[in-house]
């Protein structure tokens, strides 16, 4: 009987050792798999943040390149216009309507109108894009701060 009593004993031992392995394997197969998981997330943030920054260096570049083109322009309006249009439709697609307006709407009121200009319509399109590009480098400004907090 001591004997059967020992066995027992051991048996359900072992079974308590077995359910504690098994027990401590899942919880690290689990733990594994969320972090797993949470780096794909974290690594497609970081690959959608870089996206909307390639965007935004995209359009200042075109903003700067489009105000450096003014002067040579007959018509500096329909350069500006064209500029407004791939930068409205650039932001719609990549960061939403809101993100539009929000250029859009934005003020301009520290811009100076620069000694000799040659006619109000350069005078608009280089005060309209100057408040543009403004928007946008603030804009880039938060999008770095974003994917920077997800640095660290």
């Amino acid at each position: 009987m001591k004997d059967l009593v020992a066995f027992v004993a051991s048996q359900a031992d072992l079974l308590i050792s077995a359910l504690t392995i098994l027990a401590l394997t899942a919880a690290f197969v689990l733990t594994y798999w969320e972090r797993r998981s949470w780096e794909g997330r974290l690594f497609h943030w970081q690959n959608w943040l870089g996206a909307r920054i390639d965007v935004l260096h995209t359009l200042i570049a075109d903003g700067q390149e489009i105000q450096r083109s003014y002067s040579r322009e007959r018509d500096p309006l329909s350069a500006h216009d064209s500029f407004v249009d791939r930068c409205d439709a650039s932001l719609r697609e990549h960061f939403g309507a809101a993100y539009a307006a929000r250029i859009e709407a934005r003020s301009g009121t520290d811009w100076e109108r620069p000694p000799g200009l040659v006619s109000d319509e350069l005078v608009f399109a280089l005060y309209d894009t100057d408040r543009r590009l403004a928007g946008l480098k603030e804009l880039l400004g938060e999008v770095g701060a974003d994917i920077a907090s997800l640095d660290g």
